[in-house]
């Protein structure tokens, strides 16, 4: 009779707090941009914390199932790996003879884009720089 299987609970606790850590973080780096573009500055961490929940949950779910089962399906899901290796390997040769763009290549549009917000830039950087370099003068007067 194969021993029960019992979770490692210090290392799921280690997990959950770097998780809590992550989020935390994800936050601390997020919040302005958030509050800037979405008027929310807890948009990104509501959407890290229901992945970390979601994530921990099934954790929690596989710590206590039983894996010995995954044996049998080793071969097979090597073999459909692998298949999906030589698919993508495939398709991207298929792509590349049917005239397909290398990686890192723009199209003229993208590239018009880029030039654009390349030249918007300059221009918003260059009076940036002429606006610091004004001095503001402040009068005292005598009270």
């Amino acid at each position: 009779m194969p021993r029960k299987l019992t979770p490692d609970l210090p290392l799921f606790g280690v997990v959950v707090t770097l998780v809590c850590v992550g989020v935390v973080m994800v936050y601390s780096a997020s919040a302005i941009v958030a509050a800037d573009r979405f008027h929310d500055p807890f948009f990104f961490l509501k959407k890290q914390l229901f992945w970390a929940v979601l994530g921990l949950g099934c954790l929690w779910v596989g710590m206590l199932l039983d894996y010995r089962w995954l044996e049998r399906l080793v071969i097979p899901l090597l073999v459909v790996s692998f298949a999906l290796l030589v698919l993508v390997l495939v398709l991207f040769a298929i792509a590349r003879v049917i005239g397909g763009r290398g990686a890192g290549q723009l199209t003229a549009r993208q590239q018009r884009r880029r030039t654009a917000r390349s030249r918007r830039d300059a221009v918003r950087y260059r009076n940036r720089s002429a606006a610091a370099t004004t001095v503001p003068v402040f009068e005292t007067g005598s009270a």
